[in-house]
């Protein structure tokens, strides 16, 4: 829920001494034109907001760190290839935005990439993120296709990309080492589900309201594992175990599902 207006503002007034802009959570108007914004910024975080306009990212102070302009009424396409080279943060969650996008040229140093909740479509590659890069949020867009997740950046923690139109296999048993929240409910995935070399700091998978229609291969899961969801799928019933037992509490918890 944005907050109720407060006023508009016309960012070009800002002085180009300005290094770090904050005004999240305010409520106001405008119109964001980013060729406009002072030449020395590093950061500008405007989330939740009322802004309006499209957001042409190419033309942002050269040095700018991080970008946050989620929960606006921004619209129109966006160009990833030409982002600024030292962004280490874009957060462009629950806009208007639609078109295709490109994660094959995203900057170097790119941490934390947010583009969920859009209109997007078509096709991602994840095989060639920034090493860097610890958080992807794809959600609640229109993208489809296959999934490579055997080459995530090996800083990946968190990884949103759930609620698309996603299809075909998952390899689940090449995950970054570090990875502790997979979401990927609410796609068209099928095909098998092999959990027996999960990452051992992984905290949350789901993988509900599929259409996986293989065998479910159990191991031992992550000893801190909190949320494991595989519901509302077409698996067989036959569960292939590895070091488990029919013993195992984690085998008659899935046989219950």
């Amino acid at each position: 829920i944005h907050p109720n207006s407060q006023g508009t503002i016309h960012f070009e007034w800002l002085p180009d001494t300005v290094g770090c802009f904050h005004m999240n959570d305010q409520g106001v108007e405008g119109v964001l034109d980013c060729a406009k914004l002072p030449r020395r910024l590093r950061i500008f975080a405007v989330a939740n907001n009322r802004l309006t306009g499209e957001l042409e990212l190419p033309a942002l102070p050269i040095g700018i760190e991080k970008f946050s302009s989620s929960e606006n009424f921004f619209s129109g396409t966006v160009d990833l290839t030409r982002l600024p080279v030292k962004l280490e943060m874009l957060g462009i969650v629950q806009n208007k935005l639609y078109g295709t996008v490109c994660f094959t040229k995203l900057p170097s140093g790119l941490q934390v990439l947010g583009i969920g909740k859009n209109a997007f479509s078509g096709t991602i590659d994840l095989t060639q993120l920034p090493p860097v890069m610890n958080q992807l949020h794809v959600n609640s867009n229109n993208f489809h296709g296959t999934l490579n997740l055997s080459m995530l950046p090996p800083a990946m923690a968190h990884l949103s990309l759930e609620e698309n139109r996603f299809e075909g296999t998952v390899d689940l048993l090449h995950l970054p080492e570090n990875l502790r929240d997979l979401y990927l409910e609410g796609n068209r995935l099928t095909g098998d589900i092999n959990l027996h070399a999960l990452p051992e700091r992984l905290d949350i998978l789901t993988l509900q309201k599929n259409s996986f229609d293989g065998t479910l291969t159990m191991g031992k899961l992550p000893g801190g594992m909190r949320v494991l969801n595989i519901l509302e799928n077409s698996l067989s019933k036959d569960v292939q175990l590895v070091d488990l037992s029919e013993d195992d509490k984690v085998v008659k918890w899935i046989k219950t599902q």
